[in-house]
């Protein structure tokens, strides 16, 4: 599918989404939250065969399935929704180290993991307390996972890729760590105005970086 086209297929179930959120015609947002996620394997332009393409696109399969678990109350939901993620991250990481880090820890790249590692450090220290006991483990576990996403998103900028593919990579994966935050915050810390709303616009402006750079690198 053309791009122009598939950005206008997003933007609409983007639109709807969060149009729906924050309990907003949640008969609707049942539908629309996975379905915006999905749409963006129409971004990528469905690659195949490409190792960073696949690794992608099983991230955006994996981040579906996680909003669809996360629609649902109930801790046994949430550690599913978690796992998901987790592996979506993990898929990321991947991907972006194979894909595009080859293997050049430049500065950039070092600068990028610690500025990120203490901002998670920081995040869960002030989370902890807030955390039952029970899902310390898989919390803390998840904020290394995407620590390391967007560590190796940083470390993307060493490597051979141009600016057109780097920079809404790197964005994109900096979005989703901050949409992260805030989901963490609002979920073990404080409620936040219009959590949803704002969680969700950053989760899907991230995904669409990293959707769109994946289409450069497989289209050329």
């Amino acid at each position: 599918m053309e791009l122009p086209l598939a950005l206008v297929i997003y933007g609409a179930l983007f639109a709807v989404a969060l149009l729906t959120a924050d309990g907003r015609w949640p008969w609707l947002f049942l539908f629309a939250k996975p379905a915006t996620t999905l749409s963006l394997l129409l971004v990528t332009g469905l690659p195949s065969s490409d190792r960073f393409g696949v690794l992608i696109v099983g991230a955006l399969l994996l981040s579906a399935l996680g909003d669809t678990a996360l629609l649902h109350e109930g801790r046994g939901f949430f550690l599913v929704g978690l796992a998901l993620f987790l592996l979506a991250h993990g898929a990321y990481t991947t991907a972006f180290l194979l894909g595009g880090g080859r293997g050049e820890w430049m500065s950039n790249g070092l600068v990028g993991v610690a500025v990120f590692a203490v901002a998670t450090a920081y995040l869960v220290w002030r989370l902890w307390p807030g955390i039952e006991s029970g899902l310390r483990g898989p919390v803390a576990f998840y904020a290394l996972a995407i620590t390391a996403m967007v560590g190796a998103a940083y470390v993307v900028l060493a490597g051979p890729w141009p600016d057109y593919i780097t920079i809404p990579l790197v964005a994109g994966a900096v979005s989703f760590y901050l949409s992260d935050a805030i989901l963490a915050w609002t979920q073990f810390r404080q409620p936040l105005p219009h959590q949803q709303t704002l969680n969700l616009g950053l989760y899907w402006t991230g995904q669409l970086g990293i959707a769109l750079a994946t289409r450069y690198v497989v289209g050329g």
